[in-house]
């Protein structure tokens, strides 16, 4: 049974002792997959790390769709997705994928791309 206590989706995940939570973009990394993270880990599930080694066939194919995604929307292409696809690369530091950012200040954490070399 769920209520304003137990959200339906915390009520269908009772017992489950592995999920994987992934987000891709917008906003959903702080607006839910971070809230969801803290309520499961404090219920005692496990909760592990997702990486693409930069020299896996994995993230060569990630690279290749990230490519053809921003080729087929160039008045829009994806901020996140080109973020990531840097940090695979290697660039590190205030990276822009995209114009799309403009002057902000960005930050590739040399951690994650080193972590998956």
């Amino acid at each position: 049974m769920f209520g304003l206590a137990q959200p339906p989706l915390f009520t269908r995940l009772q017992g489950a002792g592995r999920i994987l939570i992934a987000g891709a973009g917008g906003g959903f990394d702080i607006y839910a997959g971070l809230p969801l993270a803290l309520t499961l880990r404090n219920q005692g599930v496990y909760l592990g790390a997702f990486s693409i080694p930069g020299d896996s066939p994995e993230a060569a194919m990630y690279l290749d769709a990230v490519a053809h995604a921003q080729a087929a929307t160039p008045r829009r292409p994806g901020i996140v997705n080109g973020q990531i696809a840097a940090a695979i690369r290697g660039e590190v530091g205030n990276v822009h994928a995209t114009a799309r950012t403009g002057d902000s200040e960005l930050f590739v954490n040399p951690l994650s791309w080193r972590a998956g070399q």
